[in-house]
């Protein structure tokens, strides 16, 4: 009879557990859709002034003789199922810094991206490139001789395995 009376105890303490993990559950989704229904723009996460410099880049697009890509983090994002591996991938691409970072044509257009970031205060954070968008990149998924020559590597995922990118061209 005591040992009922403890194992039910136990239920009933379970259930409590149970019933304030529910509604934790109910709060944060809750919260995610307030998120949502406000606007919430993810490239925030970047930096809090992200949305504030892509405004004024859109507000400057004709001062520009190629407008600006960027920035990286907002062409990027984890394939699904590899959630777990997004910490690593964003280390692997330079940490907020390096999906902060814009793409320019020349030199005259890095300047003003330069100039513009640092209005906003956020021009320390980021990172310009030249690159000519005609310019292709070739990445291949894995080089075929390290399979080879290296098989127990071949079951680790790579930054390729773990990441889409969503414009080829950059």
């Amino acid at each position: 009879m005591a040992e009922h009376e403890s194992v039910m105890k136990d239920v009933e303490a379970v259930t409590r557990d149970l019933e304030d993990a529910d509604a934790n559950c109910k709060e944060i989704s809750s919260t995610l859709k307030q998120i949502d229904q406000s606007g919430f723009q993810a490239v925030s996460r970047l930096h809090p002034k992200m949305p504030q410099l892509l405004g004024l880049l859109e507000r400057e697009r004709a001062k520009f003789k190629h407008p600006p890509i960027g920035p990286l983090g907002s062409f990027v994002k984890v394939t699904p199922g590899n959630e777990e591996y997004a910490q690593g991938g964003e280390l692997a691409l330079g940490g907020s810094q390096g999906l902060s970072t814009f793409v320019v044509q020349d030199k005259e257009d890095e300047s003003r991206l330069t100039q513009l970031a640092k209005l906003v205060g956020i021009g320390h954070h980021m990172r310009v490139v030249r690159w000519r968008t005609d310019q292709r990149s070739n990445v291949t998924e894995r080089h075929p001789v390290t399979a080879r020559l290296n098989p127990h590597l071949a079951r680790f995922k790579t930054v390729l395995d773990v990441i889409s990118v969503s414009d080829d061209c950059l």
